[in-house]
């Protein structure tokens, strides 16, 4: 049975979309990332294997991350022997996938934190440097927060390859890590091969979001990991991006660790902690970006947007309209939860709120995610109430100064008219 991989690897691809103008005319026919000149072709786009690639700058700080002790239960001898049983008969790429996802990948108790199988890249830019002539990727593994999770910052229209799948409500969005399954028996190096393209792709990505905030990452850092398996090995690779002497970008890719998950139990364990903590990592990544991007954009767009809606659709005239400005000044007053973006590694922890109990090099675990986000609800919600009390207290001075100024206007009538009755009687008199 022909897999879903290979179809859409060996597909033409459509025209480039207008949105992204940096996006050179697609060709008529693309090369797929299962045929023989796949690697030749990332080669000339920039895509470095790892044996010309430079390592990267926290390459140590990486493999320290995924060497850390977890705080869960190890798996069981019994779980280890199922595991090597069931690598031993894989007969082909969907059943090492299914048991890598089954068996040894970390699953998230959060709804809007999802991964997708053999899913193609298909809302991907065509022709932007790296996948010149190159059919769309499409890992065996990708994990990260779905596109509504971005809301209000509609990141399909602002970034160029944040947004993975096309006309999906629940695509992924901006993920930081991507992986790559062979059969047992394959070749590994086709599979770093992939991991590469999906690499330089996650990275692109990430590159957008940050230029687009006017930042960027250290030089030579890596945020961007994927893993390449067969069952029985598996490689962890860190990506980053350069800028040649050319001028164009250069995407690297650099070895972490690579562990052999049949070999003893303790290698098993480790290779099931390794990926759990890159796992971690990857999300701590996304979760840092997804709120610096709703930050950025409700601190440049959404208070003017705001105002904007509110004129265009104000007919208020006199003192309404005068406390309506008042209104409009109180709600400016009000404070956004802006924060300065995390250029490494050490500031995503406080830029996530997560203080030192959460661990070395941003690894934060889900009840500090969870408990970050119920204190970014609380703090919007006491903003609202706090912003609707002084609007309810303005309407009221604003009506009681109207009482007063109505009341004062009757005193001036009755004056008035009890004067010119007394000038009356005078001139009788």
């Amino acid at each position: 049975m022909t897999s879903r991989k290979a179809l859409s690897r060996s597909d033409g691809a459509s025209p480039s979309d207008c949105r992204y103008p940096n996006s050179k005319p697609t060709p008529t026919k693309t090369i797929s990332t299962t045929s023989p000149g796949f690697a030749n072709q990332a080669r000339s786009n920039g895509i470095l294997p790892c044996t010309h690639s430079d390592l990267s700058a926290n390459i140590e700080a990486l493999r320290e991350d995924i060497s850390q002790s977890r705080r869960s239960p190890s798996p069981t001898l019994e779980k280890n022997d199922c595991y090597a049983n069931a690598a031993k008969r894989t007969c082909n790429e969907s059943t090492v996938r299914g048991l890598i996802s089954g068996m040894l990948c970390k699953e998230y108790n959060e709804p809007g934190y999802q991964f997708c199988l053999d899913q193609a890249f298909t809302a991907f830019p065509k022709n932007v440097g790296f996948n010149d002539g190159l059919s769309a990727s499409v890992p065996d593994f990708v994990q990260g927060y779905e596109m509504e999770e971005f809301m209000p910052f509609p990141a399909q229209t602002q970034l160029s390859g944040a947004v993975l799948f096309k006309n999906n409500p629940y695509s992924l969005c901006l993920p930081h890590i991507a992986g790559e399954c062979k059969g047992r028996g394959k070749n590994l190096e086709d599979a770093s091969i992939q991991c590469a393209y999906d690499g330089a792709a996650l990275t692109y990505a990430r590159n957008q979001a940050l230029a687009y905030m006017g930042i960027a990452d250290p030089p030579g850092f890596s945020e961007v990991t994927t893993f390449a398996t067969d069952g029985t090995t598996i490689n962890f690779y860190a990506h980053y991006a350069v800028q040649s002497e050319n001028g164009a970008p250069e995407y690297h890719q650099c070895l972490i660790a690579s562990t052999n998950l049949t070999k003893s139990s303790q290698d098993f364990k480790e290779g099931w902690k390794q990926l759990r903590n890159l796992q971690d990592r990857a999300r701590n990544r996304s979760y840092a970006l997804l709120h610096q991007l709703k930050s950025h954009w409700a601190s440049h767009r959404g208070p003017m947007s705001a105002i904007s809606d509110r004129d265009s659709s104000s007919h208020d005239t006199g003192e309404e309209s005068r406390a309506n400005c008042l209104e409009r000044e109180i709600c400016l007053e009000l404070p956004l939860p802006v924060r300065e973006p995390a250029h490494h590694e050490g500031e995503v922890l406080h830029l996530i709120g997560a203080g030192n109990d959460a661990g070395r090099n941003g690894f934060v675990d889900d009840d500090l995610i969870r408990m970050h986000r119920l204190q970014e609800l609380s703090g919007r919600a006491g903003s609202c109430r706090h912003a609707e009390q002084r609007r309810a207290t303005l309407r009221a001075s604003t009506l009681t100064a109207r009482a007063r100024s109505a009341g004062n206007a009757v005193n001036g009538a009755a004056k008035q008219s009890k004067s010119s009755s007394r000038g009356r009687v005078t001139k009788r008199g």
